[in-house]
């Protein structure tokens, strides 16, 4: 855990696939008061980007950086 507060939870993690979109997306639809934010990073591909998700719905932003 990065980060704990009465309104946060951070936590960092690697994994050696794509970022766990649909995960994100079933977990959002669980706890639909709550608002997630996935940062990712993809250095061996060259893509970076920020997917946020609540009550279900997904917003995957995604940018090529080579």
């Amino acid at each position: 855990m990065i980060e704990e507060t009465e309104t946060v939870l951070k936590y960092e993690f690697a994994s050696a696939w794509e970022p766990p979109v649909a995960w994100l997306e079933a977990v959002s639809s669980q706890f639909p008061t709550l608002r997630f934010v996935l940062s990712y990073e993809e250095s061996g591909v060259g893509f970076t980007g920020v997917v946020e998700a609540q009550n279900g719905e997904v917003d995957d932003t995604r940018i090529n950086i080579y």
